[in-house]
């Protein structure tokens, strides 16, 4: 079993663009190889969320990473971290 946990940090004014992100990535994973379970959590103050991935194996997220089903979703990801705005940690 593999887990990846993530952290996502935004200003409110980037909720929206980074909430949508997240929920049209949720049907790509789950139709990846490998996927046990996949959890969301927006906190209550809604200045971020929190995602719990568990895989069969560290292969099959790296192998998802490099999916490209998400290729659209990661040119979106990078620019929108890139304005400095939102924050990911892993």
């Amino acid at each position: 079993m593999f887990i990846v946990v993530t952290k996502i940090t935004f200003s409110p004014e980037e909720k929206n663009k980074v909430l949508e992100i997240v929920r049209e990535s949720l049907p790509i994973f789950h139709r990846q190889p490998g996927l046990k379970s996949l959890s969301q959590h927006l906190a209550n103050d809604q200045s971020h969320t929190m995602s719990y991935i568990v895989w069969d194996t560290q292969k099959a997220h790296e192998n998802c990473m490099r999916s490209s089903d998400f290729d659209q979703f990661n040119i979106k990801w990078k620019n929108l971290m890139q304005s400095g705005k939102p924050n990911l940690n892993l």
